[in-house]
C-alpha cells in the first residue's frame, strides 16, 4: 500500500469534516480501504460524543464494502474539554492505537482542533505529526 497516497486521503477526509466536528464538539470517523491499488475513505460518522466514535471496526470487513481491505481509519480530536475536564486533544492515545493494532490496519490517523494531523503506522510503533496542518474552521 501506498502511505503517501493513504495519507493524502486521510488529509482530504479530515479537511471535509474537521471543522463541522468542531463546531459541533463532535468526534468523527471512519475507515480508509484500498480497492484495486487505490485508498478511499468512507464517509465520515459519528454517535454524537465529544470524546469517542466507532468507526464501524467491529463490523464485518471493518465495515468496508465487500472485496475490499481496510487499511487504516481516521478520527478528530474536536474538543479542548469535556464537562469543565481538559481532554488531550492533541495526543494519539493507546485506545485510539488499539484500533490500529487490533484490527490489523496499516495506520490511524487523528485530526485535532488546532488542525494537528497525527498518524499512527504500526509497523514502526510511531506516531508523527504530517504537514501541512489541517484546514479547522469554516472560513
Amino acid at each position: 500500500m501506498n502511505a503517501q497516497q493513504m495519507d493524502q486521503v486521510a488529509r482530504q477526509a479530515f479537511n471535509q469534516i474537521l471543522p463541522k466536528s468542531i463546531e459541533e464538539r463532535k468526534e468523527y470517523g471512519g475507515m480508509i480501504y484500498e480497492k484495486k491499488g487505490f485508498c478511499v475513505a468512507m464517509p465520515p460518522r459519528t454517535q454524537g460524543n465529544p470524546t469517542t466514535v466507532d468507526v464501524g471496526q467491529h463490523k464485518p470487513n471493518c465495515g468496508c464494502p465487500p472485496g475490499t481491505k481496510p487499511v487504516a481509519y481516521f478520527h478528530t480530536h474536536p474538543t479542548y474539554s469535556v464537562g469543565g475536564i481538559k481532554a488531550d486533544y492533541n495526543v494519539f492515545d493507546d485506545p485510539d492505537k488499539d484500533v490500529v493494532i487490533d484490527h490489523g490496519l496499516e495506520a490511524g490517523y487523528a485530526g485535532t482542533l488546532d488542525g494537528t494531523f497525527l498518524k499512527f503506522d504500526r509497523k514502526s510503533g510511531k506516531v508523527t505529526t504530517l504537514q501541512p496542518r489541517l484546514k479547522n474552521t469554516t472560513d
